[in-house]
This record gives structure tokens, sequence and C-alpha cells, in this order.
């Protein structure tokens, strides 16, 4: 039970970190609210194939998911491409939804028009088209429903450069997964 425990742990504190909801998690992963807040408090244990997704969601190891090892991701040499998950739908009319993977080139240039992954300082990251004007960043959405952001570049830290999307997370949309 305790390293049952410790996995739900962990799938919590992954799903704070990206601001999520047990509801929006349980969507992205086709799974039952009820099953997920078991899984959280340790009472059910996912099968491997979930904790595969569970991970790949995250972009963790199995090793991290599963408490043995302390490092979210594995160190990086620099420039290694490395994947994200977007969290909502700024980037609709590309055909990135919510839940879409995107691999980004680290350190990569990127130049006006392209995507790129950008930090805050608060910690937040976001997918947006990047243009530089008169001494700005412009973090530009691809879906009218949000703002353009004008930011500062001292303000932000230009991750990498998105190069393509990533494959689904294997499952097909509408089948529900008791585990």
């Amino acid at each position: 039970m305790a390293k049952d425990r410790a996995l739900g742990i962990r799938i919590r504190e992954l799903r704070r970190r990206q601001g999520l909801t047990q509801r929006a998690l349980c969507e992205a992963l086709e799974l039952k609210a009820s099953t997920l807040s078991q899984y959280e408090s340790g009472q059910r244990t996912p099968d491997d194939a979930i904790k595969a997704r569970i991970a790949d969601f995250f972009g963790v190891s199995l090793d991290y998911l599963l408490g043995r090892d302390e490092f979210i991701q594995p160190a990086l040499e620099k420039g290694e491409p490395f994947p994200v998950t977007v969290m909502d739908d700024s980037l609709k009319n590309l055909g990135v939804v919510r839940f879409s993977r995107l691999q980004v080139q680290e350190g990569a240039p990127v130049e006006d028009g392209q995507l790129a992954l950008v930090a805050f300082k608060d910690g937040r990251t976001l997918v947006r088209r990047l243009e530089r004007k008169n001494g700005w960043v412009l973090l530009i959405a691809e879906n009218g429903a949000y703002e353009t952001l004008m930011v500062r570049p001292r303000d932000v830290e230009i991750l990498g450069r998105v190069t393509h999307a990533l494959l689904p997370l294997g499952r097909e949309k509408g089948k529900k997964s008791e585990h």
C-alpha cells in the first residue's frame, strides 16, 4: 500500500503542477473520475499501460512516477528535443487542441512567425507564435478567444522551437478505460 500511496502522491503532484483538475486529467487520459481519485488516494493501482500513459502525458519517466527517481525528467543534452503537452486550445486554428503533444527542439533559434515554447519568470509556460517588434516580444495565439501577449524580452525565456506535432497518446476518443 505504501508504494501505491507514493504513486498516487506523484500523480496528484504532477496534475497540480500542470494546473489540472481531476476532471481535466480524466478527460485527457480517458479515465473515470472515481478511478483517478482512487489512484491518487492509493486505494487502487493503475495497470502498467495506464502508468505508461500517465508518465507519457506528463513527460516524466516511469521511475519518477513510481518514486524510484527524484528527477522529473532525465537530464537532457543541450539541444535535445522533448515533448510538451498543450493545456489549452489557444492554437486551435492550427489543429492543435487541448492535450495535443508537440515536439520542442530545446535552444533552437526561433524566427518570427514560428511556434515557440516560452517560459515566464513565475514558472508558467506556453506555446505561441512568436514575433519581435520594436523591442517587444509578441506571443500570438491561433484562436481569437485568446489575446496576443506583448512582453519585454527580459521577462520571458524562449526555451525552444516547436518542430512538429507528436502522435496522440495511442487511445481512440470515446473509449473509456476501467483501470
